[in-house]
This record gives C-alpha cells, sequence and structure tokens, in this order.
C-alpha cells in the first residue's frame, strides 16, 4: 500500500512539472499577465508566449483567446482568473490520480512522519484565508473568488472536463469563508457528468443541495441551482 501511495505521487509531481505554453492570438478589453512567482502583473498582448506557471487575467468586458501547444485553442472571458497549468490536457485517470492525493492528504499523519505534499500552484500568490469584514467576506476574498469561478466555468463551458474539476476543487480549498450556495459543486456535477461519471456527479449535487441549504441561501438564482440539483440527481438514479 505504501509503494502504491508513493509512485501515486511521484507520478503526480512529476505530472503538473510537465511542460506546457500557450500563446495569446488575440484579445480585447484589459488582460494581464504575470510570470512565474512574480506578485507583479504586466499588460498581455499579441503573440505572447505563455509558460506552464504564468497566470492570465481578464478584466470586465474583456475576451483573450489562447493558442494552445497541442493545437487547441481556448477562450478566457472577463473578469477570470487562470494559470496555463490549468491548460494541460489531463486524462481520467491523471484525474483520479489528483483526487487520490487529495484524499491522501486529509488523512492523519502518523506520529513523528514528515508524510508527503504537493504544493497547490494557485496557493503560491497570496495566502489561502483572509480576515472578514464585519459586514461579511472581504470584498478583496470576493472578487478573487469570482474570477476563480469564471475561470473554472470557461473549461467547463469548453469541454475541459478534468481541468474544470480540478479548477473547481482548488477553488473550494482555497476560497474556504465564501459561501457560494452550492454554486461550484453544481458545476462540478456537471463537470463530472460531462466524464460520464454518474457516482461522482451525484456526490457533487448532492453537496451542491447541501451546501445551499446550510448557507441559507434565498435568493432566485440559489433557488433554481437547488431546483436543478435535485432534477439532476433524479436522473442519474434512473
Amino acid at each position: 500500500m505504501k509503494k502504491n501511495i508513493f509512485f501515486c505521487l511521484l507520478f503526480l509531481s512529476g505530472m503538473l512539472q510537465a511542460g506546457n505554453t500557450a500563446r495569446i492570438e488575440n484579445f480585447t478589453g484589459d488582460v494581464k499577465i504575470r510570470r512565474g512567482l512574480d506578485e507583479s502583473w504586466q499588460p498581455a498582448h499579441s503573440s505572447l508566449i505563455l509558460e506552464t506557471f504564468d497566470t492570465i487575467l481578464t478584466g470586465e468586458k474583456s475576451r483573450v483567446k489562447l493558442l494552445l501547444a497541442d493545437g487547441g485553442q481556448f477562450i478566457l472571458g472577463a473578469n477570470a482568473i487562470l494559470d496555463i497549468a490549468d491548460l494541460r490536457r489531463i486524462s481520467k485517470r491523471e484525474l483520479f490520480l489528483i483526487i487520490t492525493s487529495e484524499k491522501i492528504e486529509k488523512l492523519p499523519q502518523r506520529r513523528g512522519g514528515s508524510g508527503f505534499h504537493i504544493n497547490n500552484v494557485n496557493v503560491l500568490h497570496g495566502s489561502k484565508k483572509l480576515d472578514t469584514d464585519a459586514d461579511g467576506v472581504n470584498p478583496q476574498l470576493e472578487l478573487e473568488w469570482r474570477r476563480n469561478r469564471n475561470g473554472g466555468v470557461d473549461l467547463l463551458e469548453q469541454r475541459f472536463y478534468t481541468n474544470a474539476i480540478i479548477k473547481f476543487h482548488k477553488t473550494l480549498k482555497t476560497y474556504i469563508d465564501v459561501k457560494d450556495c452550492g454554486e461550484l459543486y453544481f458545476y462540478l456535477g456537471q463537470a463530472f457528468e460531462g466524464l460520464q461519471n454518474q457516482g461522482q456527479a451525484l456526490e457533487a449535487y448532492t453537496s451542491s443541495i447541501k451546501s445551499n441549504v446550510a448557507d441559507e441561501c434565498t435568493g432566485e438564482a440559489a433557488f433554481l441551482r437547488r431546483e436543478k440539483a435535485g432534477k439532476a440527481i433524479l436522473r442519474l438514479k434512473r
């Protein structure tokens, strides 16, 4: 068992470090890029080559078209953020390894053991948890969450299902203070459905409803999402 876990994590570590590039073909509005671990943002320009650990950010009413190393393309919409690493084509097997590693990280460590840990690229910039204001979650935290949510939705809508799942998982893990009324779990359900993984889709939709209720969401959007999640659960159980 120990040997299997070691090789699982070793393979995953190598996979995350695999090369990946994208080139900006064109864009409209305010688009910025961040190089590697650099905290500063720079204006984007057409034909710019982006590497694995670079990040791209779009402003309101902005859009950027990326040409990927494998010959495909990806369009990032307005008010969204994405690491170029998030665009690497990920197989179902690799997704399974990533999910398995997340579960392993949650296991209690043995006394005196150091354990393994694989860093999340998104967490290298800033902290996981920001202080909250008296009236609710810090507005900057909500803005960051929204940008990551939008990046994940763009992945989902362009059928990068495995990438979208990882993006939503990272966002849930990073922005734990944001109450989203089950929105990210709902998108996870859609992504797992896209992969025809009914079991995990059911689990995600169920978590979406539970989160919706736990957050005491009463808005129309939250009600419709809860209703859609319920219908999806009934459909998948047939």
